[in-house]
Formats: C-alpha cells, sequence, structure tokens
C-alpha cells in the first residue's frame, strides 16, 4: 500500500480528463466521491500498516533475541560437549585439568555458575568454583524429584540431559545441563553445568532491548525471567512469542510492546487523510510522509543486520551455517581468515565439504554405519546424523585451507529449529586446536621420557601418593623390596618401613607437606618380602598442582645395606682397638709418669728425657684415641648428654682452671672477664668444660708466647655468647669453610708445627648443637681469632649449685679420715694396669686387685672400701652390673651419713664423665 495514494491520484486524473469530456457537473461529485473513498481506504490501509509493522518490528527483535541467545546457548553448551569429549577421548582427566578448562569456560560464559562432575553412582565429586559449593560435594544427584525424573535413564540413552528449572542451594534459580561420559563401554558419570536463568537470559544483548519491549522467559507457564518493563491489556495485542529449545526442554520467549512504544508508532496521517481527503497537497504531503516511515523502517532493518555482523564478526571461533540441505549461509571473518576463502566464495555456493578431508569424511561414515547399524553416505549426513539425535556433537576435524595447508579443529554442529521444532539449518562453531595439540604432543613426549628415565634406572624410584600408597614403581624397586610390581601397588610404604624409622620418615614427609622443606633425605630400614631388613637412602622430592597444593612424592630409594655392613665392622673394630689400646697405654703412661715423678731425682738427664718424650707421645696417642672414640660416639648417638641448669660462672671457671696448666706449656695466660652470676643456662656441664677446654686449647696454642687468651660472656637478648679471643695468626680464607670438618688443619708451616689430631673443632661442634647451641668465629689474617658459642638463657627458679652441705659433708669426711691408709678395691683384667696403679698409691692406700666380677664380689662382702676403681669390660661380664647391686654388697652407710657415691673409671669414660662423681 506504500503506492496506493499516488495510484489512486493517476487514476481519478485520467477519470477526470475522461469525464470533462462530457460530464461536467458529475466530475466534481465524482471527484469528491473518489477522493473521499480513496482518502478511506487510504486510512483503513495505513493503520493496518501500522499495527503489521509494530507486530513486525516485535517479531524482528524476538528473532534477533532468538537467534544471540541461541548462538549464546550453542556457544556455552558446546563447551559443555567438548569437555565432555576430551573426557571420552582420554580415557578421564586428572581435576587440575579438568578444573583449568573449567575455569577458561567460566571466563567465557558468565551464566556458567559451576561445572560438576557427577560419578558413576549420581554422587557430585568434583565443584568448581569450590567456594560456594561445598555442600554440595558428595551430595546424591538425586536427592529431589526433579533431578531424579530429569536424570531417569539418561545414562542408558547416552544423550544430554536437561533438568527443568531448578532452585538451587547456593540461593539462585538455574538449570543444569548433564552431558553423560563413557570410557570405552563403562557409564563414568556426568559432566554437569549449572547456567544462572537471570545470567543466562540478563545478557547485554537482552539489555540492549530497549524500554520499549518487555521481554519475559517462562517454562511451562511459570515465569523465570522478565527485564522488569511493564505492560497494558492493549499492549497484548502486539505480543510475540517464540519456542526456544534447549535440549528437549522448551521455554517460550515473549516479547510485548510497551503502550508508550505503539503510541510513539501512531501517526496523524489516517486520519489527516480522512479529513484532508480532498485536498491533493495533504495527500501528497501524506505520501511524502509515508516514503519517510518507509526509509525508517529500511534504516531499522540496517541496524539489525550490522549488530549481527558484528557480533558473528567479533568472535575468535569460527561460525559457519548452513541451510538444511548444506548450503553456507553464514561464513564470519574468523572463518574467512582460517579458511583462507572469502564469504563471498561460499555463501550459497558450496557446502562445508570444500575444506574438509575426504578420507576423514569416508571413515566417519563408517563409523557411523556400523554405529547407527543403517547405510550413511559420505558427505553432509556424516555431519548433521548425530546432531539430530543428541542435539549437538563435538568431533575433531582436519581442515584443509584454500593454500592446500592443514590444521587441527574441533567442530561442535547444532541444529537450528522454528518454533514448531522442524530443523532450518546447522550452526558449526568451530575452535582451531593448533596450539592444544602441540601441548599435549609435548606433554606426552615428557610423560614418556620421564617413563622410561623411570624404568630403567638403576636404583628404586617410585610414585608416592600423599597418604602413602605405591603408585608406580620401577622393577629396580622391585628387585630390592622382593615384591612384583601388582604387590606393591596394592600396599604402602608403612607397612614395609621398620617401626623404629616410621616416626622420622613421617615427620619429614609432614615438613614437605607444610612448605618447611623442598626435599628430605634419610636412612631407614625397608622390610625385604623375606622378611629380612635393608638398609637404604631414601631421597624424597614432593609434586605440586597447578594451584601450588600437594599432589604426589617422587621418591628414590638406595639400597646401602653393604655401606651399613661396612659401618658396623668400622665401629666394631673401633671399640675393639680403643679397648686393646687404651688398656695397654693407660699402663704406659701410669708407669711413665710414675718414674718422671716419685723416681724422677734418681734418673740420669739423658734418660729421664727420653722418657718424657715417652710420656708426651703416650699422652698424644690417648688423647687421639679418645678423639676417635668421641666421633665414633657422636656419628653413632651414643654420646650421653647430662641436661641441667648450670650457672655459667661457675662451669666456665671450671673449663678455664681445667685448661690453665696446658696453656703454660706455651707460655700463655688466660685471662677471664667477670660474669654475672644470675646467668643460667641448660647444658651437661662435663661435655660444656669439654667443648670450651678444646677452644682454650686450641687459642694457647696458636698464641705467640707471652699472650693472654681472653674469655667472656655477651648477653643478647634471650641468649648468652661465650667468646675465647686470641692474638695468633688467624684462621686463612682458604681454611674457614672446613675449620670445623674432621681431620681439619690448615696448611702453613706454622700450623703443622702446633701438630693435632684435626679432631676437636669438630667434636667441639657437635657437643655445642648437640647442647642446643650455636658456634662460630671471626678471624682476621694477622690479628687473631675469636671464637664464640652460643645458648640460650634459662629463665626461671635458680640454677642448682653445689651443694654446700655436701661439700661440708665431704669436707668433714676429711677431717675424720684414719689415719691408716684406705683399702681401694681395683677391678681390672689388665695386670701391668693395676701395678702402676698400686705403684702410684704406695703409702696412700692399700690396692687390691679383682681380675673377675665374682672375685670383686667376694672381696666387696668380706671387707669394706673406701673406693672401687671398676673397668666396664671384664671378662665374665660388665662392670655396671656390679654398679647395680653394690648397694646390697655394702649395706652400712658412709661415715658420713651421705648416700655414697659411686664411681666407674673404665676404657670409654674419662674422669668427669660419670655423673655421680
Amino acid at each position: 500500500m506504500y503506492g496506493c495514494h499516488d495510484v489512486i491520484t493517476v487514476r481519478v486524473l485520467k477519470t477526470m480528463e475522461w469525464m470533462q469530456r462530457g460530464r461536467q457537473f458529475t466530475v466534481p461529485l465524482l471527484i469528491f466521491f473518489l477522493l473521499a473513498a480513496g482518502s478511506y481506504m487510504l486510512y483503513a490501509a495505513l493503520q493496518k500498516k501500522e499495527l503489521d509493522y509494530v507486530r513486525k518490528l516485535v517479531r524482528d527483535e524476538l528473532h534477533k533475541t532468538d537467534f544471540l541467545l541461541n548462538l549464546k546457548k550453542n556457544n556455552a553448551l558446546s563447551a559443555l560437549a567438548r569437555m565432555a569429549h576430551r573426557w571420552e577421548m582420554a580415557g578421564g582427566t586428572s581435576f587440575p585439568l579438568w578444573r583449568t578448562d573449567v575455569r577458561n569456560y567460566r571466563q567465557q560464559f558468565s551464566s556458567l555458575e559451576t561445572v560438576e562432575w557427577v560419578d558413576s553412582t549420581y554422587h557430585i565429586r568434583w565443584a568448581e568454583p569450590s567456594r560456594g559449593n561445598e555442600k554440595v560435594i558428595g551430595l546424591n544427584a538425586l536427592f529431589d524429584a526433579q533431578r531424579a525424573q530429569a536424570l531417569k535413564g539418561a545414562a542408558e540413552k547416552d544423550t544430554p540431559t536437561l533438568t527443568p528449572p531448578l532452585n538451587l542451594v547456593q540461593g539462585y534459580t538455574a538449570f543444569i545441563a548433564y552431558i553423560p561420559l563413557k570410557v570405552g563401554d563403562h557409564f563414568d558419570g556426568f559432566l554437569a553445568g549449572i547456567f544462572s536463568i537471570k545470567s543466562f537470559f540478563d545478557e547485554n544483548f537482552v539489555k540492549n532491548i530497549s524500554d520499549n519491549y518487555v521481554f519475559s522467559v517462562s517454562y511451562k507457564g511459570q515465569k523465570y525471567f522478565s527485564n522488569g518493563v511493564t505492560s497494558t491489556s492493549q499492549s497484548e495485542s502486539y505480543v510475540s512469542e517464540k519456542n526456544f529449545w534447549i535440549y528437549d526442554k522448551k521455554w517460550i520467549l515473549r516479547l510485548v510492546p510497551t503502550p508508550q512504544f505503539i503510541e510513539s508508532q501512531e501517526s496523524v496521517l489516517p486520519i489527516t487523510v480522512l479529513i484532508s481527503g480532498l485536498l491533493i497537497s495533504a495527500l501528497s504531503a501524506l505520501s511524502a510522509s509515508y516514503i519517510l516511515i518507509s526509509r525508517l523502517k529500511s534504516k531499522d532493518l540496517l541496524k539489525v543486520n550490522q549488530f549481527n555482523s558484528a557480533i558473528l564478526s567479533s568472535t575468535a571461533y569460527l561460525i559457519v551455517a548452513t541451510d538444511e540441505k548444506g548450503k553456507v549461509v553464514i561464513f564470519n571473518k574468523a572463518a574467512e581468515d582460517a579458511l583462507g576463502y572469502g564469504a563471498h566464495e561460499v555463501i550459497g555456493k558450496t557446502t562445508p565439504a570444500l575444506w574438509h578431508d575426504e578420507t576423514e569424511i569416508l571413515v566417519r561414515a563408517e563409523s557411523l554405519s556400523t554405529e547407527l547399524k543403517e547405510k550413511i553416505e559420505p558427505g553432509f549426513d556424516v555431519f548433521i546424523r548425530k546432531p539430530l539425535q543428541k542435539g549437538i556433537e563435538a568431533r575433531e576435524w582436519t581442515f584443509i585451507r584454500k593454500d592446500h595447508s592443514c590444521f587441527p579443529v574441533n567442530l561442535t554442529v547444532t541444529p537450528l529449529r522454528d518454533q514448531d521444532g522442524k530443523s532450518t539449518g546447522y550452526l558449526g562453531v568451530i575452535e582451531d586446536i593448533t596450539e592444544r595439540k602441540k601441548t599435549e604432543k609435548a606433554l606426552r613426549i615428557s610423560e614418556e621420557i620421564f617413563r622410561t628415565a623411570m624404568a630403567y634406572a638403576p636404583i628404586g624410584q617410585a610414585l608416592v601418593s600423599l597418604e602413602g600408597r605405591w603408585l608406580k614403581v620401577n622393577s629396580a624397586l622391585c628387585r630390592l623390596l622382593g615384591f612384583s610390581e601388582e604387590e606393591l601397588l596394592a600396599n604402602d610404604f608403612q607397612s614395609i618401613t621398620h617401626p623404629g624409622d616410621l616416626e622420622q620418615d613421617q615427620a619429614a614427609l609432614q615438613q614437605l607437606l607444610t612448605g618447611e622443606a623442598d626435599t628430605y633425605q634419610l636412612e631407614k630400614r625397608y622390610y625385604h618380602k623375606s622378611g629380612r631388613l635393608i638398609w637404604t637412602l631414601l631421597s624424597v622430592s614432593l609434586v605440586r598442582r597447578t594451584d601450588g597444593m600437594p599432589d604426589y612424592l617422587i621418591a628414590q630409594i638406595q639400597d646401602i645395606s653393604e655401606r651399613k655392613e661396612i659401618e658396623n665392622m668400622k665401629n666394631e673394630f673401633i671399640s675393639i682397638v680403643s679397648h686393646e689400646l687404651r688398656t695397654p697405654l693407660t699402663s704406659i703412661r701410669g708407669s711413665l709418669g710414675l718414674i718422671l715423678g716419685a723416681l724422677s731425682q734418681n734418673l740420669p738427664g739423658n734418660i729421664k728425657g727420653l722418657i718424657a718424650i715417652a710420656h708426651d707421645n703416650c699422652e698424644r696417642l690417648i688423647l687421639l684415641i679418645n678423639d676417635i672414640l668421641d666421633i665414633d660416639k657422636i656419628a653413632s648417638g651414643h654420646m650421653r648428654f647430662d641436661m641441667k641448669e648450670e650457672v655459667l660462672a661457675t662451669v666456665t671457671l671450671q673449663a678455664v682452671e681445667a685448661t690453665e696448666a696446658y696453656a703454660h706449656k706455651f707460655n700463655v695466660s688466660i685471662a677471664l672477664e667477670p660474669i654475672e652470676k644470675d646467668i643460667k643456662v641448660q647444658l651437661d656441664a662435663a661435655r660444656y668444660i669439654q667443648a670450651l677446654s678444646n677452644l682454650l686449647s686450641n687459642a694457647a696454642k696458636f698464641s705467640p708466647p707471652g699472650e693472654t687468651v681472653e674469655v667472656a660472656a655477651k648477653l643478647n637478648a634471650n641468649r648468652v655468647r661465650i667468646l675465647v679471643k686470641d692474638n695468633g695468626p688467624g684462621i686463612p680464607e682458604e681454611f674457614q669453610a672446613r675449620i670445623f670438618g674432621k681431620f681439619s688443619q690448615a696448611d702453613g708451616s706454622t700450623t703443622r708445627a702446633k701438630g693435632g689430631t684435626g679432631l676437636g673443632l669438630h667434636i667441639t661442634k657437635q657437643i655445642v648443637e648437640h647442647m642446643a647451641g650455636r658456634i662460630d668465629f671471626d678471624t682476621q689474617t694477622g690479628k687473631g681469632t675469636t671464637f664464640w658459642i652460643e645458648f640460650p638463657i634459662v629463665s626461671g627458679s635458680e640454677a642448682a649449685t653445689a651443694d654446700k652441705s655436701t661439700i661440708e659433708a665431704i669436707a668433714f669426711h676429711h677431717q675424720e679420715l684414719p689415719t691408716q691408709p684406705p683399702n681401694v678395691l681395683h677391678v681390672e683384667d689388665d695386670a701391668d694396669l693395676s701395678h702402676v696403679l698400686r705403684a702410684t698409691l704406695q703409702d696412700k692406700a692399700t690396692l687390691i686387685t679383682a681380675g673377675t666380677l665374682k672375685q670383686a664380689t667376694e672381696f666387696l662382702r668380706q671387707q669394706k672400701f673406701a673406693m672401687i676403681i671398676l673397668d666396664i669390660k671384664m671378662p665374665d661380664g660388665s662392670g655396671l652390673d656390679l654398679l647395680e647391686c653394690l648397694d646390697s654388697l655394702t649395706e652400712e652407710p658412709p661415715p658420713c651419713g651421705h648416700p655414697r657415691r659411686r664411681c666407674a673409671a673404665c676404657s670409654d669414660v674419662r674422669p668427669g664423665r660419670c655423673g655421680n662423681c
């Protein structure tokens, strides 16, 4: 009717010319009648056109919204389908990779609130994001009737399933898309995508619907979304509705123009035509106005087309749509760039077979024919048969560009349907997966290298879960432990670990899990399948997931049984040698000392000098053996530490006094600065004196004659530092890094001239650290060295000092000693040593020797002894056993009235080491 007025005008003018020839009076009436009738007809036609135009605008707007929603739905559901396809192709997936995919897709689709994995028992096992979804983990997906009804038979149908709208525990209304998963023929649960209904429909393209329309979405008569604009009953005559399918669920999209929009589309043209129908100028003006309206309508239509084109051009995915016969109708910019074809070359002219590999199409046709048990011809039917059945299909293909180069893609095909559900075409969303394929290939190569390296490693290697179960073991480990691979994988490391090593292993593992350490290494014992113990060196590192959480452990297990056996042999050798050497050396030292002391006046000068040399070298040998024994005790953990609260000033003074005689041999004095009496530390006094004496003797040895070694204590917060400063040559820089090592000596001639075993500082460091202390030094070449040891200060009650009453009692006891020499029992199987001791105690005590424990017991029952000197290693047992029964053998208390003190002197106990004397 756009040209109706012009046509009528022309016809009226021609009629007027015909009538003017003979009917002059009837012409005006005829003109009036014709114009009036024409005006009325034009008035009625314009009103109908306006009504149709408004309805067309509503339908166009609804079609645009439907198209965009379909595009969004297809993208979102195809994302889930791709995830499900990867799951099935890979035979399952790991949680980190699955969560990474979910995060990527949730960033793309804001309406995708949550993605869950529902296992084959219909229990929810994974949910991303985890925050806010803690309550759903472990929940049965069939816990309410609606979900149970929706999932009924879903696993058997092997098709995606959609729930009706649900009110979720997370506090919003949503629908859930369940895509069944299969690994081979095994049902592996569902991939569930939870879409918020509000977020799904309340996107930018819905917001772009102007306030001229009321937009709502309903399901089975219940409204679930509205853009909040209101309408009136008058507007309902313009309503437009459209079916919106999500899988097999039909939603209703409803669009109603507002009264304001309807009024804006109404014009005064019809009434003007009716009133001014006789005026040709008014009719001409009406025609011009009508043409203008037509142009405006064309402009609106152009805007809609531009908007759709912008959406298709902006996406990174290749978008290709076809009609129901396969002819391309949409070919977006991304498709042009990727395939090299222009849209004008393919739209309406060809099918997607142009860029598909013919071989792949043939193979797919055969596969579908086998699967569906019907003949599928290679062609367009290959792409649409499964989507028509399932609603959507995602599959990997190879695309061939115009220049004949190839690249892999993931193609998701979705049927396009009208409001009656009839297929009108097909939408293909294509993702270029070239980079992903490269990453997967690199990962496979890396995993293969790791598997090969592990399988052929010469030492035991294993992957272990955080709970301790063996996940993967190599053949070397199976040979080492005597178990088969299946036996180990069905077990955990705790069950074959020696109980004595388990606590240390688990403590180190806990430090690894908490991030306190990156790796740990320890020696531990495993039970061989035969029951014997195997010593191993265990090295463990932790593998973390992409989010930083611990994933699994890598363990390397090396057999060190032979080394342990050698160490045991060495320890036994040291023990035997120490006993066999120290006993005769003690006799030699005592004899030489006795000669140099009591008998030295009767010796010629040259003989006396030779005996002095022998005595000094004997002392050196004893010191060396003592140091070696200390090293062995520290390494084996057998060195005892009797930790007590001690007054620092007291034990430091004792160490200085014990070393003064040694310092005098080098013409060096020791100066002790006053130390506060209330400073107390927790330590073993004897071990502290041994450690500090080592530092003092070193300082004296390396100080020039006439110099002074300074000893001081400095407080620092809750710790105290004891400093030993000398004025010697300093420590060479190249020697500083290994000064605390075993047998460490500087190579300078001055240092070598001083002699020594090179063990003293190493022993000192071990003793200090075993008492929770620290040791280090500061040195300057040519200016001297300051060694320092540091301990925490003990807070609380005062440390136990020397018992005054005990001292007084001992003094009293000494005053009451009888004039007759006391009896001393020497329990010793070495007659030479006993002979030396008897000569030493001549005129001071009467020494009675017992060569066995049995003989010693008889002596103790027969008479009283003021002192017992006891060797631990006796031919018929341990001297410690005699100590245990000493009270029963000597029932009478000592004359002082205080508890009897015991003293054992043996080959591995030096002066000051007995805890009771």
